[in-house]
């Protein structure tokens, strides 16, 4: 499961919720009732308008299964003081940061469903007397019967020992006395005497460390551990803090060893019934080491001190390093101490199987990292902490550190002592705005000062529009104002709107706001793939009037939806779309007619969608990387629409609607090629649909592809293959495609071999390699030789000069940083994935070319040609296969041929790092 994906798509139920009827009103008032006040008394307005906006608290009344919140204050100060008729079903906490914990117990499996009915008594001061104005709202709702046998669950230690899948995601528990003891922005971990677990979301981003809570929520199993999702939490006060036992590792690899030895790894690539890991409070002593050329999340580990090198999990067996996970806190501060020793504080919190690593969370904060540093690593350190705002609104006092952490000396000064006095942190708010720049000099010693420069606005800035909100560029610090049209369960996202479109808020931390709510809000602007987001927030008093959107749907069709594929910058947008459904890994997706091999991503979609046809409506709020060669771009739907009613509207596509799908995500082989060796010819496609093929010469292409070239001295064979695809009673008219079948050439060997490639691996995950062999009897300088990578049919490659020399005999091996440990122990050099470089990321699909100067030397597949998935090898391919040059093959080729390679089966190494010719 995709974790982030899954929580925005199922919080969604927890508070964004939206549409609801079947309330009832009355009104009341300490000694009259909102209609005897005076008719131009602006509280009834306010209380009439927080009324309606309760209308818009849950989406499905009739289909509860989870707790919820309320707001206890809506807009205007109308205050909201909530009860339940059955609060052993629905009861309600305590306001906390402006909202109250609906905490639902769904009624026991056989019991049946249990019907409540929630009020809220809205006040309100009146403008005109010392009346205070109140109006009831109430609605029935029903809470779901369990569809799980009641367990008993008192404890962590309980949730712990769950072993049946059938209660993933399905079972509520609420549990006390939860010691909170470390925490990120969206997790925190919880200790109660008998164990420790992770609370993801809902609840955790509010929760402090060293306070006690009692946590309702939903458990969930997520790689390879139970953790409670969708949670509320009610701080107790006199609760009892309990801490678990905090283990001392000084040795990372002897702790990797004897988690391996008793399988913990084993659990995240299964489901409960393979076991559980519990997470693990430890200091330890080790060396941040980040992974050479490989700018992704998952780059950063702590290896054991005295480790010289990275060795990558492969299999069951994990890396030989502690992964930090890239949401931990302060990670750009563990960054900083890439390849130094350090004593910190963290929480081993799983294993990881995609990553093949067990992975850690950070939790000691800015002053918790213990290392031994010389005077320039206490500099640059020192200075990389530091930080500044962005934006300023409010007279207010800086404290602006003149000591570093690791003991360096900090000046500051301001281009405006004015406004931000550098010595004493004063900030005064002019009138207008001005912008200031704020800079730290960092002294350690006799070293020159590291300057560090921030800019901040200081005042308040002028309304940007929605629209001209799209014209700020990333960085940018503004003011806008908006009504709340959307809000995440987790109150860390947002869509407003004002007269001229929406904005995407996405903060690090909640904030309170409710939906309908007018609000003024600074921000710093982030673009992310091309959507504009307003991050960093802080929420201010609007100085306009509230513009009571009615926000219509759009209709959107593939022409609508292609434009967020490419557009360089745009903001969200609220849009009704027909889609088929169609499993993605955990998730369902939806094809879109006319949308091409590219797909809609629908949150939280249930699988009986699958197949099916149905309208959803939602905000488009992200999109994929459309510039990955093998991902197809795709848009991201985040529903506010309840899906047991998008369920209950779907129908069974048609026969042609399943055609139409399926011709827009076939992928043909590419057409014109020059043909040496065998096609692969799909005969199915998606939807149930089938393909069949026939060939204008069979003898040379065959339906299934085989490929028998013309005999030396024939001329080259002109061979058109047709396709059409079939479902139900439904075929398309033959596509035909066009290639020419090389005659086979007599090889005339030089007088003068050269290196040629003598091995060729990709295997599963990131498991490639090639090998390059000398078949001289001299040296060879490797800086005059290139090689080449030419993806997906491309003309114009990356490339990599090779450096050092290669001795008569010997192999040369580039693999992919990430590979297994048999590759990586052969490999000379290891390469990562940097965009627009050279990299051992090949797919099957790919040629690759050995130069010498401007001369080919070798070739493995065929430049300039997209075969679809793979070559032909015999009976392999060129996917999920160890090829090795035939020992009687004594030179390159500059036409593929794939006769000359032997196939082994995936991830094979035995022959990597050698190469015999034939005697």
């Amino acid at each position: 499961m995709n974790k982030k994906i899954s929580v925005s798509g199922m919080l969604l139920l927890a508070i964004t919720l939206a549409g609801c009827g079947g309330a009832t009103s009355s009104s009341s008032s300490s000694s009259s009732s909102p209609s005897s006040s005076v008719a131009t008394d602006g509280a009834v307005a306010k209380l009439q308008q927080a009324y309606d906006s309760l209308g818009a608290l849950i989406t499905d009344p009739s289909n509860i299964t989870v707790g919820f919140q309320v707001p206890a204050q809506l807009a205007n100060q109308v205050q909201a003081a909530w009860s339940s008729n059955q609060p052993g079903v629905v009861s309600f906490g305590t306001a906390s940061g402006g909202f109250i914990n609906a905490t639902v117990n769904r009624p026991s499996l056989g019991a049946g469903d249990a019907s409540v009915t929630i009020s809220a008594i809205l006040s309100l001061q009146s403008e005109l007397s010392t009346e205070v104005l109140t109006q009831t709202w109430s609605l029935g709702i029903t809470v779901k019967e369990n569809t799980v046998a009641d367990l008993v669950i008192e404890n962590i230690a309980d949730i712990l020992a769950v072993n049946d899948e059938a209660y993933d995601g399905t079972f509520n528990v609420e549990l006390d006395n939860m010691t909170i003891f470390g925490k990120s922005v969206g997790e925190a971990w919880a200790y109660d005497g008998t164990g420790v677990i992770q609370i993801f979301g809902g609840a955790a981003s509010t929760m402090e460390v060293g306070k006690v809570y009692s946590v309702a929520g939903t458990i969930e199993w997520y790689f390879g551990i139970w953790e409670i999702v969708r949670s509320t939490a009610t701080e107790q006060v006199n609760g009892t803090v309990q801490l678990p036992t905090k283990e001392i590792i000084t040795s990372v690899q002897d702790k990797i060893d004897t988690l391996v030895t008793a399988g913990e790894q084993l659990p995240a690539a299964g489901n409960p019934s393979n076991g559980n890991f519990e997470a693990i409070f430890a200091r330890v002593t080790g060396k941040v080491y980040m992974i050479p050329g490989d700018t992704g999340n998952y780059n950063t580990y702590l290896l054991d001190s005295n480790n010289t090198g990275f060795v990558a999990g492969a299999g069951d067996v994990p890396a030989n390093g502690l992964m930090f996970y890239y949401g931990t806190n302060d990670f750009a501060l563990i960054r900083q101490y890439n390849d130094i020793e350090v004593t910190i504080d963290v929480i081993i919190y799983t294993y990881r199987s995609n990553n093949r690593a067990f992975a850690i969370y950070y939790v000691g904060g800015p002053e918790g990292i213990t290392a031994v540093l010389s005077d320039e690593q206490k500099q640059t350190i020192d200075a990389a902490a530091l930080s500044a705002p962005a934006l300023i609104t409010e007279a207010t006092t800086l404290t602006l550190p003149t000591t570093g952490v690791n003991g360096s000396t900090i000046t500051w000064t301001s281009s405006n002592n004015n406004v931000l006095n550098a010595v004493t942190g004063e900030v005064i708010i002019p009138d207008p705005a001005v912008v200031i720049t704020l800079e730290a000099s960092v002294v350690v010693g006799s070293l020159t000062a590291v300057v560090r420069s921030f800019i901040v606005v200081v005042g308040v800035l002028e309304n940007t529009t929605m629209e001209d909100l799209l014209t700020l560029s990333n960085a940018a610090v503004g003011y806008s104002e908006g009504e709340v049209l959307w809000i995440s369960a987790n109150k860390q996202e947002a869509v407003i709107g004002d007269a001229t479109g929406y904005g995407y808020i996405r903060n690090a931390t909640p904030f309170d706001v409710t939906l309908g709510q007018f609000i003024g809000v600074n921000y710093e602007v982030a673009i992310f793939r091309g959507l504009v987001q307003l991050t960093k927030i802080k929420l201010l008093t609007p100085e306009g009037v509230d513009p009571n959107l009615t926000v219509t749907p759009e209709v959107w069709t593939a022409t609508e939806a292609n434009v967020i594929t490419t557009a360089p910058v745009w903001g969200p947008s609220l849009v009704t779309m027909d889609l088929v459904g169609y499993a993605s890994g955990n998730f369902t997706n939806g094809y879109l007619p006319g949308f091409g091999t590219k797909f809609v991503q629908t949150n939280n979609a249930p699988t009986t969608l699958r197949d099916k046809k149905f309208t959803v409506t939602g905000w488009i709020l992200g999109r994929g990387n459309s510039t990955l060669p093998v991902a197809a771009p795709s848009i991201t739907l985040i529903s506010t629409l309840d899906y047991a009613t998008v369920v209950a509207g779907a129908t069974d596509p048609t026969a042609a609607e399943k055609l139409s799908l399926a011709v827009e995500q076939f992928r043909a082989p590419a057409a014109n090629a020059e043909l040496t060796a065998n096609l692969t010819l799909p005969t199915t496609g998606v939807l149930g649909s089938t393909v069949a093929w026939t060939s204008t010469n069979p003898d040379v292409i065959s339906t299934a592809g085989v490929v028998t070239r013309p005999a030396i001295g024939q001329p080259d064979a002109a061979v058109t293959l047709s396709y059409t695809i079939t479902v139900g009673d439904q075929t398309t008219t033959p596509v035909e495609i066009n290639y020419t079948v090389k005659a086979l050439q007599e090889v005339i060997v030089p007088a003068t071999p050269d290196l040629f490639f003598s091995e060729y691996i990709e295997g599963s995950s990131n498991n490639k390699a090639i090998e390059i062999y000398n078949p001289l009897s001299t040296s060879v300088d490797l800086s005059q030789y290139t090689i080449s990578l030419f993806s997906n049919g491309a003309t114009v490659p990356t490339s990599l000069t090779l450096t050092g020399t290669l001795n008569a005999g010997d192999v040369y091996v580039i693999a992919n940083s990430l590979s297994n440990a048999g590759i990586l122990a052969a490999a000379d050099l290891t390469l990562s994935f940097v965009s627009g470089q050279f990299g051992a990321n090949w797919n099957g699909d790919d040629a690759i070319g050995l130069y010498k100067g401007s001369t080919l030397l070798d070739v493995f597949g065929v430049i300039g040609v997209d075969p679809g998935t793979n070559w032909p090898v015999g009976n392999a391919t060129t996917v999920d296969y160890t090829l090795v040059r035939k020992s009687s093959v004594t030179i390159g080729v500059t036409t593929w041929d794939p006769t000359q390679w032997d196939a082994y089966a995936i991830d094979t190494t035995t022959y990597l790092g050698s190469h015999t010719l034939a005697s």
